[in-house]
């Protein structure tokens, strides 16, 4: 792999997968202060930032519950296709890889295996979220990675 494709491929990992982690988990951090990493945050630093949003507001309800799944498994789309180094052709079929991952994380949540609220529509923002990192990365690849 020569020296410019790498130079391409951190560009992409800094883009498509830390940059949204880095807001995400900012963004969480503000919004989820009753959250028990958030907690953690706050006792070892001893500073507060955190802002309450209003819940009867539509958007920030999709935001607060919903937005932070899309990023997550945009991001986690993103570096299991960085790691893994599929073919072209393969890559539709690869898709289910991330989006059963993603899936199975709620349901463990269901089963009790796993600390957290199940609900089946983080599953649904969760697979559109893998959907659109696998349209970012095609169209990536065709501009970016020729």
């Amino acid at each position: 792999m020569g020296k410019t494709r790498i130079h391409k491929y951190y560009i992409f990992f800094m883009v498509c997968v830390l940059l949204p982690l880095l807001v995400g988990g900012i963004l969480y951090y503000i919004f989820c202060p009753n959250v028990f990493f958030v907690k953690c945050i706050d006792s070892v630093t001893e500073i507060e930032v955190h802002l309450r949003p209003d819940m009867n507001n539509l958007i920030m309800r999709l935001v607060r519950f919903y937005g932070f799944d899309v990023i997550w498994a945009y991001s986690f789309t993103n570096m299991f296709f960085i790691l893994v180094s599929i073919p072209h052709n393969w890559r539709n079929r690869y898709i289910l890889i991330p989006i059963v991952f993603v899936s199975s994380i709620e349901l463990l949540q269901k089963t009790n295996i796993m600390h957290g609220t199940f609900d089946y529509i983080d599953i649904v923002v969760q697979i559109i979220g893998s959907l659109f990192a696998m349209v970012i990365i095609n169209i990536l690849k065709q501009y970016l990675f020729k």
